[in-house]
């Protein structure tokens, strides 16, 4: 389906959604179901369009050996996570919040060559730090073991308590194996009786071609991945815009914004129905759209309407508390851990560009297709729970 659907030399700039006043953001981060939940449904009040790259793997360009259509016993895991991680979306898709979007790097070729050209200069000038090394190995390491036959577990638990007897370790599978049935994320059958299984673990989008998406959908670079933003950090054009613009991004970063911890997304559907954030999406559009114009300083308008917009939010927050107790009960959401998170929405208000990508796409759509500039980058950081 998805090879028919994106087939090789498609017309990325007839699939993609142009660009228009709209503040649309890229979503590069992890697309399991906590990270979904928690960063991507998260922002979906705040922003007009949330675009996420097809996370599925194109057959078109995957090797006979490890392709799905050839071999799709190895994908069940990964099949059914991401299926499971639509469903979540379905209502935010339906609505069109959250759309789905070919990745160029499977449909384009040439652009693929200039990728990977650019990945090697730039691997040789960015480090991974031992820090998100570290990450990414406990990522996988949980996604991985609830996958492990009951013998592993067995072996493990006498391995941490050699005096465990029988019947203590029954209770501690028993337990184990009722923590997993309770997440329903997780594929129930274990590697014993799956096969082999291929992962899929995606660590946010590559560099160029979140550089290549925003271009030609005209948004911004959304990440909650500190390595992601220390890439886009190499890409920024270099000007005094970041002193310029701190007038608003240092207020703007210190705020405490909430996002939902219950990231329900027919309620989310229905609360922007309703009209809420209406006020902080059009401020959102309305820096974006400066941006664009490139003025010598930061309005003071937009430093002075911070506090209001800021306000109202809260306003808003406190009817979604209300509508959710009624809904779902005081007693639930204090089990559930509370309605909402603490975090900061952190704007970046540097241009970004990529010569190479930025000529690859004006001479593959023309000039007047292209976006000259990525005006601003926004990084999502969680905190507390409330």
């Amino acid at each position: 389906m998805i090879e028919d659907l994106w087939p090789v030399g498609i017309d990325t700039m007839r699939v993609l959604p142009h660009p228009d006043e709209s503040f649309s953001i890229i979503y590069s981060g992890e697309m399991d179901a906590d990270s979904v939940s928690n960063y991507l449904l998260g922002c979906s009040l705040y922003v007009d369009k949330i675009f996420v790259v097809n996370p599925f793997p194109n057959p078109c360009c995957i090797k006979k050996e490890y392709n799905p259509i050839y071999h799709p016993s190895q994908y069940k895991v990964a099949t059914y996570r991401l299926l499971f991680v639509l469903g979540m979306l379905e209502h935010c898709i339906r609505a069109g919040i959250v759309q789905i979007i070919p990745n160029p790097f499977e449909v384009d070729f040439q652009f693929r060559g200039i990728m990977l050209a650019q990945a090697e200069k730039r691997k040789k000038l960015f480090k991974i730090g031992e820090k998100e090394t570290e990450l990414m190995a406990r990522k996988f390491q949980r996604e991985m073991l609830w996958l492990l036959p009951e013998e592993h577990f067995r072996k493990t638990i006498k391995e941490i308590n050699p005096s465990i007897s029988e019947q203590e370790t029954d209770q501690v599978i028993k337990y184990l194996a009722k923590v997993r049935e309770s997440e329903p994320s997780q594929y129930l059958q274990t590697l014993d009786q799956t096969g082999h299984q291929l992962t899929l673990h995606q660590y946010g989008i590559n560099l160029e071609t979140l550089v290549y998406l925003c271009h030609l959908t005209g948004s911004i670079p959304y990440t909650y991945i500190n390595l992601k933003q220390k890439e886009l950090g190499t890409i920024s054009v270099k000007s005094d815009d970041s002193l310029k613009w701190k007038a608003l991004s240092d207020p703007f970063s210190s705020l405490k914004f909430r996002f939902l911890n219950l990231a329900i997304d027919p309620f989310i559907v229905a609360m922007r129905a309703k009209g809420l954030f209406k006020g902080f999406r059009s401020y959102l559009r309305k820096i974006k759209n400066i941006r664009l114009e490139k003025p010598a300083v930061c309005p003071t308008e937009l430093v002075d309407i911070l506090e209001n917009e800021y306000k109202q939010v809260e306003k808003d927050w406190e009817f979604i508390e209300k509508e959710l107790k009624d809904a779902l009960g005081s007693e639930f959401l204090e089990h559930a851990g509370g309605a909402y998170f603490y975090g900061n929405i952190i704007p970046y208000f540097e241009d970004l560009s990529l010569e190479c990508v930025v000529d690859h796409l004006k001479s593959k759509f023309g000039k007047e297709h292209v976006s000259d500039r990525i005006p601003m980058s926004i990084y999502g950081k969680l905190s507390e729970i409330s």
